[in-house]
């Protein structure tokens, strides 16, 4: 009976994770309630996931991984891309391949993406290539990156802390890098080789410009050309002497107006509330609507259009937001995520799946990989993207990169990350010791503050681990694990390790296509221990296979949050992930079977 409600509760949580209407960490406080009350675990089982030192290193790893940000020390790394990339297309991937692997050996895969997105475009405008050649071996250089060490993704050190609490040797700091270079070089050389002619050549960005797209490009980016126009109010407009609210123009005309200035204001003012402001002859309104829409407006209520802009309205700049997984605005619409009111940004169109939302933006509801064209103030789009730690900026003014970096504390952060990296090395104390440390030398240095630390965190990955791991308990209590072993046994029919491996490796890859690559961890470490317990055999090659397979999301674009990241800024449909995916997943399976016994024999 505990049998079927424990795979109750776990099939019900996969489900749950496959239909993303609910968050992970919720999804786990849910599962591991479920089992408390029905009795499987005990209050310490359940509250172990708690104190699990994986979870308390994770969480270190991230404010680490932000300090690195903060301080500039990461953009800088990325900027070295521009020095040796050039204009030719082969070079180009090669570096940006090279430096983004290395680059998520120590930060975290979204921050790596996020930090590198805004980057590629750059380089793909300036050399004239097309975004789709290079955002997807971005992506998953990312993930190839994160078998290099062992705090370079999640899993790796989950698989590392299932080793320690089944007694055996976890896996050390450098363990992944032997394997995990051959593997980075093996994926480099596929994506340079043949992944330009297995990825789809779409949205040439054509000339050279400079490093951030004008204002104009944007607008005819998102096909916006009509659709933002400057306004005065006519001496016979009806709209004199009524406020905006009452002037009913968005129901009976289906235009929003964006903002209001008097003759004698030069800026425009989008955090201005607008509802109450009542309007007079010669004010200025920055209205936004389809051009057929608008044209109705203006005739009927005496309105003379300015101009066009060719340029944003004085005092405003735009900034191109990516909604990452886990972000709070996933599943709200533009109105309810209360940007403007919050932040004094507006949205004025949405790129979704390669189409531009640009009617009724305020309701459209927001999903993972959207990007949104924001307009504000330079103060209030620094403000959005300083507080909003799970929206990303990913095309954005230099006006904004004034004051973003905390460059003279730089020294100090990487003082904090070489001192960690020798720690991990020399193995002075516990790793999860030495990452607290660095996370506190972080904190002290002033690299980053205290508030920038919490919102640096994804807690929704944390308490997903927290409550996840339980699970696992719950499962061997009742039996399952010992199901499943003895069913990996009747399959593989006693043919040895290798083909043992090799089931482990496509039960992970299939697990991964349904949920994260860290509950994936979760769920098959243990498998992969007592399987290696009856085979007599050492654990670690198997959960070495389990760690690489976890890095290996490569089939679909929601097979990993890097790759949601990727497929709307590079125009891509779902197939083209399976296309290049699936030959590069064969690839490294093939090379995981060759070279994990040589560095972790049987």
């Amino acid at each position: 009976m505990q049998i079927a409600f424990v795979l109750f509760v776990l099939f019900g949580s996969v489900a749950l994770f496959v239909s993303d209407r609910y968050r992970m960490d919720l999804v786990g406080f849910s599962a591991l309630t479920l089992l408390l009350l029905g009795g499987v675990l005990t209050v310490p089982e359940a509250l172990a996931g708690f104190s699990d030192p994986s979870v308390h290193m994770i969480g270190g790893l991230f404010i680490v991984g932000a300090a690195v940000f903060e301080t500039g020390l990461a953009e800088r790394f990325g900027n070295l891309i521009e020095r040796f990339g050039g204009e030719s297309q082969t070079r180009l991937l090669l570096s940006i391949l090279v430096a983004t692997s290395c680059l998520s050996a120590f930060l975290s895969s979204t921050g790596t993406v996020a930090l590198m997105v805004p980057v590629v475009l750059t380089l793909a405008r300036r050399a004239q290539v097309s975004p789709s050649k290079l955002l997807i071996p971005l992506a998953y250089a990312t993930l190839l990156g994160g078998l290099l060490t062992l705090i370079a993704t999640a899993p790796n050190l989950v698989v590392s802390a299932a080793l320690q609490s089944a007694g055996y040797r976890p896996f050390s700091f450098f363990d992944f890098t032997g394997p995990g270079l051959i593997l980075v070089a093996a994926g480099i050389a596929f994506l340079v080789t043949l992944g330009p002619k297995l990825l789809p050549d779409r949205a040439p960005l054509g000339e050279n410009v400079d490093r951030m797209p004008s204002a104009r490009e944007l607008w005819q980016r998102y096909g916006l050309a009509g659709w933002i126009l400057e306004v005065r109010v006519e001496p016979d407009s009806p709209l004199i002497g009524k406020s905006i609210r009452d002037s009913a123009v968005r129901s009976r005309f289906g235009v929003v107006i964006m903002a209001v200035r008097s003759p004698d204001e030069e800026e425009v003012n989008l955090e201005r509330p607008l509802p109450e402001r009542i309007l007079g002859p010669g004010d200025i309104l920055t209205i936004k609507g389809a051009p057929s829409s608008m044209a109705a407006f203006c005739g009927e209520t005496h309105l003379t259009e300015i101009a066009e802009p060719e340029s944003l309205p004085k005092g405003t700049v735009v900034a191109e937001l990516l909604i990452p997984p886990g972000s709070h605005l996933v599943g709200k619409t533009i109105r309810d995520s209360r940007l403007r009111s919050r932040f004094g940004v507006t949205i004025v169109a949405v790129f979704r799946t390669r189409e531009v939302l640009r009617d009724s933006v305020a309701l459209t509801t927001t999903q993972v990989g959207d990007l949104l064209l924001a307009l504000g103030s330079a103060t209030s789009l620094a403000k959005l993207r300083d507080e909003l730690s799970d929206v990303l900026v990913v095309t954005e003014s230099e006006a904004l990169n004034k004051g973003r970096f905390r460059r003279h504390r730089a020294p100090h952060a990487l003082v904090v990350v070489l001192a960690m990296l020798l720690g991990f090395a020399f193995e002075w104390t516990a790793p999860v010791t030495v990452v607290l440390a660095a996370a506190l030398g972080m904190l002290v240095f002033g690299c980053l503050d205290a508030k920038s630390a919490e919102r640096s965190v994804n807690w929704e990955s944390l308490l997903l681990i927290a409550t996840f791991l339980p699970m696992t308990t719950a499962l061997t209590k009742v039996g399952v694990i010992d199901l499943v072993v003895s069913g990996i046994a009747t399959v593989t029919g006693g043919a040895g390790p290798y083909v043992v491996m090799a089931a482990l490796f496509w039960l992970t890859v299939l697990c991964g296509v349904f949920i994260s690559n860290t509950a994936t961890a979760v769920l098959v470490a243990p498998i992969a221990i007592q399987v290696a317990g009856n085979l007599h055999i050492e654990p670690h090659p198997l959960l070495m296979a389990v760690a690489i397979a976890c890095s290996s999301a490569f089939l679909t674009p929601v097979s990993s949050p890097v790759n949601l990241l990727v497929a709307n800024p590079g125009s891509y449909r779902f197939g083209d992930f399976g296309r290049i995916g699936a030959p590069l997943l064969l690839v490294v399976f093939a090379i995981t079977l060759l070279i994990v016994p040589l560095f972790f024999p049987f």
